[in-house]
């Protein structure tokens, strides 16, 4: 079975955008909530001269086979973009190889720009990995390559490494930090609005207030609060 999970990578596609500049992409009113078709890649390629004036992303996970310095190289009619998280996480992300021009279907050596410095990753991991690509007319391809730790050749990078999924564990949500009633409080009313602040990386909240600071008799005690206040609904007992 494929070691990063489903065999697949996402390519989602935008019709009618002129221009070769992958901004022409990105500042696009569709992009990227709203791509004209998306499909399946089952290797990190996408089909080859297949219009013309269009944009296109292609993203998914990557999972490291070994530990060790990898190289990335990206390939593409027009312009084009590689990013690859320090983790499973977007936000992450970094641009670690561009094409400003255009080469033909997995030419890994046109551009200095086209490969990546060496990357440590760690074998059995998943990173999130992106490409950006921008077609004005004529020819248009999209291929992204590596090298893997004792390589010497360039290859596309194959399914079974990649995953439209990430499997890897959830990272810990940022702190909490309680707003109201502030600590020591005097006066709060017998029916409160306790709030927090958001905390990043969190799904929901429970929230537990007892009468005893071992927390074994809760007067509230409710958990899944998506939202970041919560209002008792019958009075708490002084």
């Amino acid at each position: 079975p494929p070691v990063g999970g489903d065999g697949n990578v996402i390519r989602e596609y935008w019709a009618g955008i002129g221009g070769t500049a992958v901004s022409a992409l990105t500042s696009n009113a569709n992009y990227p909530n709203n791509p004209t078709s998306t499909m399946l890649l089952n290797q990190f390629q996408t089909p080859t001269n297949v219009a013309d004036n269009y944009g296109q992303r292609v993203r998914g996970y990557v999972t490291a086979p070994s530990t060790g310095a990898y190289k990335f190289w990206i390939a593409a009619d027009d312009d084009a973009e590689l990013w690859l998280s320090t983790d499973g996480s977007p936000s992450n992300k970094v641009r670690i190889a561009f094409v400003n021009g255009w080469t033909s279907p997995a030419e890994w050596g046109k551009y200095p720009s086209q490969a990546s410095s060496n990357i440590n990753l760690v074998a059995g991991t998943q990173y999130y990995i992106e490409a950006l690509m921008k077609e004005a007319a004529g020819g248009d391809n999209l291929a992204v390559g590596w090298q893997t730790p004792g390589s010497s050749s360039t290859i596309i990078i194959p399914g079974s490494v990649l995953s439209t999924t990430f499997n890897g564990p959830v990272p810990a949500p940022g702190a909490f930090t309680p707003t109201a009633p502030a600590s020591g409080a005097t006066g709060v009313s017998v029916t409160p609005t306790f709030s927090w602040a958001a905390s990043s990386g969190a799904a929901s909240y429970a929230l537990v207030v007892s009468t005893n600071s071992s927390f074994t008799n809760p007067v509230i005690n409710q958990t899944g609060l998506t939202g970041t206040s919560f209002t008792a609904g019958s009075a708490l007992s002084n």
